[in-house]
C-alpha cells in the first residue's frame, strides 16, 4: 500500500499540490463560517412550561396545575425524567429528553400533551396566559444584558418602552431565542373596586367583572349589498380607552344608572410584580437579558445586537439610553484569544526546534506547513458536524499543535538524513523511495493508534459528551490530515524543492559530535542493563503513591470575569424590603477596587430558564481587568472581599459561583451549585427536618461552603376555610364565594385596550385598603340576599398559618436539596467524605431516599465508562502492535511507553498541584498514542538494521543513533507547542492546563525510556536468541 501511495505522490505531484491547496483553501472559508463560542453547548434537549396562575398558593398550583401537566408529560416517548417547581402563582416544568431526539419533535409532542393537560385544569383558575412553552435557549445562559438608563422617564413607562419597543426589536435578530425583562412595573388599566361603593349600590364583584367583559367586544356582521357594491358591515363595541371604561354600565336602581366609575376608580397603574432590578446601589432599573438558540453563533449574534442597540439608542426617546453591562462576547474574544496566544508562541517554539535540529529553513517551512493545512481540514470536519469554534474544540488544536507535525518531522528527518548521509552521485528518487519505506509503515500505524487512542472520549455521553467531543474531532481529524501530508504531499514538495548535492552535508558531520555523547551514554546503560528492573519499578512506584495523593473533580473551574452572587432572604421578606438590602449590597460590592458593576435581579420579570421567588437575590458583579487589581490575585480572592462586606444582610444564605458556571451546574443537577443532595419523600415537614440535620452534617467538613437548603416551609398565609354548611343556608355555592374572594384579593385579568400597537391589560381587584387588612377582608361582601350583605365572615372563618413556599417534584416525587460549593479541596474527596457522614448519621424513613447529583456525577460517570472503554482500547491496541510486529517481546517493550508515560504525567500533576480531571484525563489518553509513536519507529529502525545483516547490539545503538533526532524533536516540539499552556493565565487556560501538564510530564518521562530504557531491555531480550539467523527469521 505504501508503494502505492508513494507512486501516486511522485507521479501525480502537481494534481496532489492543487488537491492540497484545494483542500486548504476549503477549510479557510470553513474556519471563517464556523460558530464561534466560548463553551460547546452542552443544552440537553430540554422543553420547559411555564403556568402562570394568578393570587394561588404553591400547595393548590401543585395539586391543580402541576400534577396533570406532569402526568401527561411521563406519557411521552423518550422522555428521560421531568421535573417542577410549584411556588406562589406559577408552575415550572421542566421536560428533559433523550438527546437523539429531535428538538422540534419534543416540542411538538409536548404542544400535544399540552393541550390534554389544559383540559385537566380547573376553569375556575385564574390563568391569564395559558399554558406556555418556554423559548428554546442555548445551555450557556444569557449572552447579552442591558439596563435602561434615563434621567426623566418614569420606571412604567421605560417598562412599557422595552416590552414594547425594545424588547421585540432584538428578538427579531436572527440567533435569539427570547428576551426577558426584567424591573420596573407593568402598565395596567386598573379597576381599584371600592368596598363602600359596591355595598352602597349593592353591586357584587363577580357582576361588576361580567359587566366589564360583555361592554367590550367588535363584531363582524358579514356584508351589505348596496346596488353594485359590496360593504363590509363592523360593529365596534371594544373598550378603546380609559373613558370607555369608566362608562361601562352596570346597573339601574330606580332610573339611576350606576357606571363603573361609580363604584371604582379606574386608572392607569402597575400589575402587582414579582420582580426588581437595581445597579450600583442607586435607583430601581429595567433590564434585559438576552438568551441564544442552541447552536447560533454567539460571537457573530452578540456582534449584530450590538449594532441595533446603537440603532436602538437613535431612535428611543431623548435622555433615554440602553447600556450593556455583560456581554458574553468578552468572555468568548478573551477565551478565543488565549488559545491564538498559544498557539502562535507554539508555532515559534516549534519552528525554533525543527530549526535547530534540521539546520535548514527550507526543510522547516516544509514541516510547519502540515498545521495550517491539517487544521483547515479540522475546521472542515468540524463544520460539517456542526461544532462551533470554542475553548475544548480550538484547544484540541492547540494541543494537538506538536503531535501533528510529528509525522511530518519523521518523514521529513528521514529524507534530510539519508541526503545527507549518501554520497557521490545521488538519485533523488531513490532516497525518497527508500526513506519511505523505512517510516511510512510506522508513521501510518502510529497516527492510526494516536487517534484511536481517542475512542474513549467519543463513548462520553450526556454533558460531559457533549463537551469534550469537540475536543476529540479536532484532534483525530488533524492528525488525519496530518497523515495525508506526509504521505502524500511532502514526498511530491520535496523532489520538487531539494537540489541534489554530491556530497555530505555539513549537517550530518556536526550532528556525530552530538549523538557521540548519546552514543557513550547508551552503551553505559546496554552494559549496566541489570539494575533496569529496579528504576522501572521505583519509578513506578513512586507514580502510585503520589496518585493516591492527587484529588477528583470534573472539570477545572475557568475565571469568567463575572461574578455571581446569590442571596436568600427570609421567606415572608417583602419585595421592598429586600429591594433595600439588595441596593445596600450593591454599594458595598461596587466599593471594591475589583468590581466595575454590581446588578441585582430579584425574583422575576418574564418567565424563562429562571424564575424565583421573591427572596431570592441574584447580584451579576463585572470585575475590571486583572492588571488594575491592587490585592487580590484571583476571583477567589475577590469573592472573599465580597463576603466580608456581606456581614450586616439578615440572609438565609449567600453563594458564590459564575454566570456560565450556573447555568450548567443547573442543567447538570437543577441547581446552580456543584454538589447537590436531593431528600425524596411525601411529607414536606418530613423532608425538611431531614434536610435540616443533612445541612447540619456537612457544615462540618472541610472545605464546605455556600451551604443552602430549600426554603420550602415558612410561608405565612391568610387561610379561609368556607364552612359548607352556612353556604348550604345563604343558598351559596362554593363557586361563587371562592370565585369573589379570588378576584376581590388577587385581582383577574378581564381583558385588555389596544392603544396604538401597545396592548395593556385590564386588571379588576378590590382598592388596596380593603384588600391588605383582614378586618376588611373579613367584612367583604360576597353576596346579597333578601337585601342583606352576606360578608365573608358570615360563611368562613380566617386564620393565620404557615405554609410551602415552593415545591420541587421529580417524576412525581417530591423532594428537597441541600446544596454546596467546594472550595480549598478536590470535589471528589469532598464527596466521599459526605457520603459517608450522611449514610453513617441520618436514618431515612420508609419511603424515603437520597439522590446525589452535581459535577461529580459526571465526573462518577466518565470514571465508570473509561474505566470499560480505556482497558478494551488498550487490549486492541496490543493486538494491533502484535500484529504489526508479529513478535509479543517486541509489543510488550513498545507498551511500556504507556505506564512510563502515565507516571510521568502523574508526578507533574502532583507538582503542578493539579487535581485528576476530565481534561487530564484526556491528557492521559492522548499520552497512550504519542509515546507508542517514537517506540514504533525505533523497533522498525532495529528491525530494518538486523535485517541487512547488522549484530544486534550494533543494530541497537546505531538504529537508536539514527532516531535520535527525530525522536528528540517530536518530542520537544509536541512538548513545546505546549509550554504556552503551561504557563497560561488567560481566559480558559484553567481548563486546558492539566490536559498540557499531563502530555509534557508523561512526554519527558516516555522518551528517556524510548531512547534509553526500551534499546536496553530490546538487547537484553533479543540477546538470548540463539544465532544472528534465527533473530533475522523473527522478523521475516
Amino acid at each position: 500500500m505504501t508503494d502505492f501511495i508513494l507512486k501516486l505522490a511522485l507521479q501525480n505531484k502537481k494534481t496532489i499540490l492543487f488537491m492540497g491547496l484545494l483542500l486548504a483553501v476549503v477549510g479557510f472559508i470553513s474556519m471563517l463560517k464556523i460558530p464561534i463560542d466560548a463553551f460547546p453547548d452542552v443544552s440537553p434537549k430540554l422543553v420547559r412550561i411555564f403556568v402562570e396562575v394568578n393570587a394561588t398558593a404553591a400547595e393548590d398550583i401543585e395539586r391543580l396545575v402541576t400534577a396533570p401537566i406532569e402526568r401527561e408529560m411521563k406519557k411521552i416517548i423518550s422522555v428521560k425524567r421531568v421535573k417542577s417547581i410549584s411556588s406562589y402563582g406559577l408552575s415550572t416544568i421542566r421536560i428533559y429528553f433523550d438527546d437523539n431526539v429531535n428538538i422540534q419533535l419534543a416540542r411538538q409532542y409536548v404542544s400535544e400533551a399540552m393541550k390534554t393537560a389544559e383540559d385537566q385544569i380547573p376553569d375556575f383558575l385564574d390563568i391569564p396566559h395559558g399554558i406556555e412553552m418556554g423559548a428554546i435557549s442555548s445551555g450557556t445562559g444569557k449572552i447579552l444584558a442591558y439596563f435602561l438608563e434615563s434621567e426623566n422617564m418614569q420606571l412604567m413607562d421605560l417598562r412599557t418602552l422595552q416590552d414594547n419597543v425594545i424588547k421585540p426589536s432584538l428578538e427579531n435578530v436572527d440567533g435569539v431565542s427570547e428576551v426577558l425583562s426584567q424591573g420596573g412595573f407593568v402598565k395596567r388599566y386598573r379597576v381599584n373596586i371600592v368596598a363602600k361603593n359596591i355595598e352602597k349600590y349593592k353591586v357584587t364583584i363577580p357582576e361588576i367583572i361580567k359587566h366589564i367583559k360583555d361592554s367590550s367586544l367588535n363584531v363582524g356582521a358579514g356584508l351589505l349589498k348596496v346596488k353594485d357594491e359590496e360593504w363590509i358591515v363592523r360593529s365596534i363595541g371594544k373598550i378603546e380607552k380609559i373613558e370607555d371604561l369608566r362608562n361601562v354600565f352596570i346597573k339601574n336602581i330606580d332610573g339611576h344608572k350606576i357606571f363603573l366609575k361609580d363604584v371604582a376608580e379606574i386608572t392607569f397603574g402597575a400589575s402587582e410584580r414579582r420582580g426588581v432590578a437595581s445597579i450600583n446601589g442607586k435607583n430601581e432599573i429595567v433590564t434585559g437579558s438576552i438568551y441564544k438558540s442552541p447552536g447560533a453563533n454567539s460571537f457573530k449574534i452578540i456582534q449584530t445586537l450590538k449594532k441595533n442597540i446603537d440603532e436602538l439608542n437613535k431612535r428611543l426617546p431623548e435622555k433615554v439610553k440602553i447600556n450593556i453591562y455583560y456581554d458574553q462576547g468578552m468572555l468568548v474574544q478573551k477565551s478565543i484569544n488565549t488559545i491564538r496566544d498559544a498557539l502562535v508562541l507554539g508555532l515559534i517554539l516549534v519552528s525554533i526546534i525543527s530549526i535547530l535540529f534540521l539546520r535548514s529553513i527550507k526543510n522547516t517551512a516544509l514541516i510547519l506547513c502540515s498545521i495550517p493545512f491539517s487544521m483547515f481540514f479540522s475546521f472542515v470536519i468540524l463544520g460539517n458536524l456542526g461544532m462551533s469554534g470554542d475553548l475544548i474544540s480550538l484547544g484540541g488544536l492547540a494541543i494537538g499543535l506538536g503531535m501533528i507535525i510529528d509525522a511530518s518531522i519523521i518523514m521529513v528527518e528521514k529524507l534530510q538524513y539519508n541526503l545527507d548521509a549518501a554520497e557521490g552521485e545521488i538519485n533523488l528518487q531513490t532516497i525518497i523511495k527508500d526513506s519511505y519505506v523505512q517510516v511510512a509503515r510506522p508513521i501510518m500505524f502510529s497516527i492510526s493508534i494516536i487517534i484511536f487512542t481517542f475512542i474513549p472520549i467519543w463513548t462520553l455521553t450526556g454533558v460531559e459528551g457533549k463537551m469534550f467531543k469537540p475536543l476529540a474531532v479536532s484532534i483525530t481529524s488533524a492528525m488525519f490530515a496530518s497523515l495525508i501530508y506526509a504521505l502524500l504531499i511532502i514526498p511530491a514538495i520535496f523532489s520538487l524543492i531539494t537540489k541534489i548535492k554530491s556530497k555530505k552535508s555539513e549537517n550530518f558531520k556536526q550532528e556525530n559530535y552530538f549523538i557521540k555523547v548519546y552514543r557513550k551514554m547508551l552503551d553505559v546503560f546496554i552494559n549496566k542493563r541489570a539494575v533496569i528492573l529496579p528504576i522501572c519499578v521505583v519509578f513506578i512506584l513512586v507514580g502510585g503513591i503520589l496518585f493516591a495523593k492527587i484529588g477528583k473533580v470534573f472539570m477545572p473551574i475557568m475565571e469568567e470575569g463575572t461574578i455571581h452572587v446569590v442571596v436568600h432572604m427570609d421567606p415572608n421578606i417583602a419585595l421592598s424590603e429586600i429591594s433595600k438590602f439588595s441596593r445596600a449590597i450593591e454599594k458595598e460590592i461596587v466599593a471594591l477596587d475589583e468590581v466595575k458593576y454590581a446588578v441585582t435581579d430579584i425574583g422575576y420579570g418574564d418567565v424563562g430558564p429562571h424564575v424565583h421567588h421573591t427572596n431570592y437575590a441574584s447580584l451579576t458583579v463585572g470585575l475590571t481587568p486583572r492588571s488594575s487589581w491592587k490585592t487580590s490575585k484571583s476571583q477567589e480572592d475577590v469573592m472573599a472581599k465580597i463576603y466580608e462586606k456581606l456581614f450586616f444582610v439578615p440572609a438565609k444564605s449567600i453563594s458564590f459561583t459564575q454566570p456560565i458556571q450556573h447555568e450548567v451546574d443547573d442543567l447538570i443537577a437543577g441547581s446552580g451549585s456543584q454538589v447537590v443532595i436531593k431528600l425524596f419523600g411525601h411529607d414536606m415537614v418530613e423532608l425538611s427536618e431531614l434536610s435540616n440535620r443533612v445541612k447540619n452534617v456537612i457544615s462540618k467538613i472541610e472545605g464546605v461552603k455556600d451551604l443552602y437548603i430549600d426554603q420550602i416551609i415558612g410561608q405565612t398565609q391568610l387561610k379561609i376555610k368556607v364552612n359548607r354548611l352556612k353556604l348550604a343556608h345563604y343558598d351559596l355555592s362554593m363557586n361563587a364565594v371562592q370565585k369573589t374572594i379570588n378576584a376581590a384579593i388577587g385581582g383577574l385579568q378581564i381583558g385588555n385596550i389596544l392603544d396604538g400597537e401597545n396592548v395593556f391589560t385590564i386588571e379588576a381587584r378590590l382598592e388596596e385598603s380593603s384588600r391588605n387588612d383582614v378586618d376588611a377582608i373579613n367584612n367583604l361582601m360576597i353576596a346579597i340576599k333578601n337585601e342583606k350583605i352576606v360578608r365573608l365572615k358570615d360563611v368562613a372563618s380566617i386564620e393565620k398559618t404557615k405554609g410551602f413556599m415552593q415545591i420541587n417534584r421529580e417524576m412525581g416525587n417530591r423532594y428537597v436539596k441541600v446544596q454546596c460549593n467546594v472550595r480549598g479541596r478536590d470535589i471528589g474527596s469532598f464527596v466521599d467524605e459526605v457520603r459517608g457522614k450522611v449514610e453513617k448519621n441520618i436514618d431515612m424513613p420508609q419511603g424515603y431516599f437520597i439522590s446525589w447529583g452535581g459535577q461529580f456525577e459526571l465526573q462518577k460517570a466518565a470514571d465508570k465508562r473509561f474505566a470499560v472503554v480505556i482497558p478494551l482500547t488498550l487490549i486492541i491496541i496490543a493486538l494491533l502492535l502484535a500484529r504489526f510486529h508479529n513478535n509479543i517481546a517486541e509489543m510488550f517493550l513498545i507498551f511500556l511507553n504507556i505506564p512510563f508515560s502515565v507516571v510521568g504525567g502523574v508526578c507533574f500533576l502532583y507538582l503542578f498541584k493539579q487535581n485528576l480531571s476530565i481534561p487530564s484525563t484526556i491528557g492521559f489518553i492522548a499520552l497512550f498514542g504519542i509515546a507508542l509513536q517514537d517506540g514504533l519507529v525505533l523497533l522498525n529502525r532495529f528491525r530494518y538494521l538486523i535485517k541487512k545483516g547488522t549484530a544486534l547490539k550494533e543494530a541497537v545503538i546505531e538504529g537508536c543513533v539514527s532516531k535520535v533526532r527525530p525522536v528528540l524533536m517530536t518530542t520537544l516540539t509536541t512538548s513545546f507547542a505546549l509550554v504556552p499552556l503551561l504557563f497560561s493565565s488567560g481566559v480558559g487556560a484553567e481548563i486546558q492546563k492539566p490536559l498540557a501538564i499531563v502530555v509534557v510530564g508523561g512526554l519527558l518521562s516516555s522518551t528517556l525510556l524510548t531512547l534509553f530504557i526500551i534499546p536496553t531491555s530490546y538487547y537484553w531480550i533479543f540477546s538470548k536468541s540463539l544465532s544472528r539467523k534465527s533473530l533475522i527469521q523473527k522478523f521475516e
